[in-house]
This record gives structure tokens, C-alpha cells and sequence, in this order.
């Protein structure tokens, strides 16, 4: 739907959108990999295949909202991101958890 909408493959999207913005040049879109992959194993991850370095700057990202970040996301759009809806404790692509031997959330 995305894809027909925009008139943008995926892949190109998620170049333009989200790995270049966060300087992950270690990534790779799934489809650009591996057509016949298994949606259960790889969809969690939002299709892409990152380095550890890649994932950590995704992680680090997601850490602390900062004004003006890489990919334009205002504060309200970071919050909701991040937050749990109802009893299920997930949100917009996270669980949102606290745990004894964290210091607050944990995704």
C-alpha cells in the first residue's frame, strides 16, 4: 500500500527515511537480500538486515528524543512511538516494560 501510494519501492524508502538519515550504511532491506525469507523471523525486525554498529546507532537513537534529530520526528511522534497501549504493554513496534534490574522502561 505504502509502496503504491508513494511510488517508491521499500527498499528505497527505507534508504531515503531511515538508514541514511541515521548514517546506517551497514544495513540491508530484506527484499534487497532475500525475496523467499520468512515474514515471521524477519518482520519483527522491520525487514532489514543491520551491523551491530548499525543497530546501535537504531538503538541509540531511540534512547532519548533530541530536538531536530536525523529523521524529523517531533517530540509528541517520539513519545507515542514509545508508549504501550493498554494491557498488551506494546506500542508502535515496542514492548514497553519495567523489570527489577532496569532503571525505568524498558523496549
Amino acid at each position: 500500500m505504502i509502496e503504491k501510494e508513494m511510488d517508491q519501492t521499500w527498499e528505497s524508502m527505507m534508504e531515503e527515511l531511515l538508514l541514511k538519515p541515521l548514517q546506517m550504511g551497514n544495513t540491508t532491506p530484506l527484499r534487497s537480500l532475500q525475496r523467499g525469507s520468512s515474514p515471521q523471523l524477519t518482520a519483527p525486525g522491520g525487514g532489514i538486515h543491520p551491523s551491530m554498529e548499525d543497530f546501535a546507532k537504531f538503538c541509540i537513537f531511540h534512547m532519548q528524543f533530541k530536538p531536530g534529530n536525523a529523521l524529523g520526528i517531533k517530540r509528541k511522534d517520539f513519545e507515542k512511538m514509545h508508549e504501550a497501549s493498554g494491557d498488551s504493554n506494546y506500542g508502535l513496534g515496542f514492548f514497553a516494560i519495567t523489570r527489577n534490574w532496569s532503571k525505568g522502561t524498558t523496549y
